[in-house]
């Protein structure tokens, strides 16, 4: 009997977008190896840099000032009430105005914010940056997120859950720096913003009086910033197939290699996979087969494993079709794989 020859297979087009039934994430953990159903994310630079003085290239480095261990104890955006704005914020970023505008899950976006003093407002402002997230989910995790200033500085999140309209709805919050305004002195920062789940982000920025902690500006809401899920699954058999023949049947075995090209974790199915002839199904026998199923990491999570097809009672053995059926997208990817006869 012939082996099969090697046979690659090329799954669902690139980019494919599809409406998945998401899981409400657990608290993440920080790593895409676990078997878990939360925010799954490694990709989430450490904050090495403890330094929390945040000069830019526009401001006056006299005019910065260093928060040390000066935090905010701010945890939610807050409404100016009946009092004036003392500072006017402006933010540019890609994708601003445009809509349908769509972000990548690990994208990493420029984001310009500008504060400009009203009627010679003086003081220490801190500015204070509020993140959510929305659609499919409400819960926020603190490495869905990194925001990095200017001089490699990554926020350090805070995380606290509003009650009332929403029930665990959670706000991370952190602070991007610090400036004195002197002289009507418009500040100026640049920071990188990457984008580490899915769903639809709302990043809110507000200045703050670091002394009395009093609210100087309204809240800048900046919304939709939407990663929708897209991916694929690429399939390969990496070998050729070959005859098992045992005292209780006679299998044809083939190693297959499965990729997650996913933005989300996605499980994968030995059971998924069947051989079709065009009217017979012969679908993998998953007592023989010692794999049953894998949780694999978004963009690059890989498994490989032998399956076995129960040939005993098959004639002819010639003409299937690998299948792989996803149960979760719903998409049937066929390859023509011979049979050895």
């Amino acid at each position: 009997m012939i082996a099969a020859i090697a046979v690659v297979i090329v799954l669902i087009g690139a980019g494919a977008v599809v409406a998945l039934s998401l899981n409400t994430p657990a608290a993440n953990n920080g790593n895409d190896n676990d078997n878990d159903n939360d925010n799954d994310n490694d990709n989430i630079p450490d904050n090495t840099d403890n330094n929390n003085t945040d000069p830019n290239n526009t401001t006056d480095p006299a005019r910065t000032v260093d928060l040390g261990n000066m935090g905010l104890n701010i945890t939610f955006p807050v409404s100016l009430g009946s009092n004036s704005a003392a500072l006017d914020l402006a933010v540019s970023y890609p994708g601003k105005g445009q809509a349908g505008y769509t972000y990548e899950r690990t994208g990493v976006y420029k984001f310009n914010l500008t504060s400009t003093p009203l009627a010679n407002y003086e003081g220490d402002v801190a500015i204070r940056v509020f993140a959510e997230l929305a659609d499919p989910h409400n819960e926020i995790d603190t490495r869905n997120l990194a925001i990095t200033n200017a001089t490699g500085r990554v926020i350090e999140w805070t995380s606290d859950t509003k009650v009332g309209e929403h029930t665990n709805y959670i706000v991370i919050s952190g602070d991007l720096g610090a400036f004195k305004t002197s002289d009507g002195a418009v500040d100026q920062r640049t920071f990188d913003v990457m984008l580490n789940w899915v769903g639809n982000f709302t990043i809110t920025f507000q200045a703050f009086d670091l002394e009395t902690e009093e609210a100087v500006s309204a809240p800048l809401v900046v919304t939709p910033l939407y990663v929708p899920v897209t991916g694929e699954l690429s399939v390969a058999a990496m070998s050729g197939g070959e005859w098992n023949i045992t005292d209780d049947g006679t299998y044809y075995v083939v190693v297959i290699n499965i990729t997650n090209n996913w933005n989300i974790r996605y499980d994968v199915f030995a059971a998924s996979l069947v051989l079709n002839n065009g009217t017979d199904d012969i679908a993998a026998n998953t007592t023989k087969t010692t794999f049953q199923s894998q949780s694999l990491a978004p963009l690059g999570g890989t498994t490989q494993f032998r399956v076995f097809f129960d040939f005993s009672a098959v004639e002819p053995r010639d003409d299937f079709t690998l299948q792989y059926r996803d149960s979760l997208s719903g998409e049937v990817i066929d390859v023509h794989l011979p049979i050895p006869t």
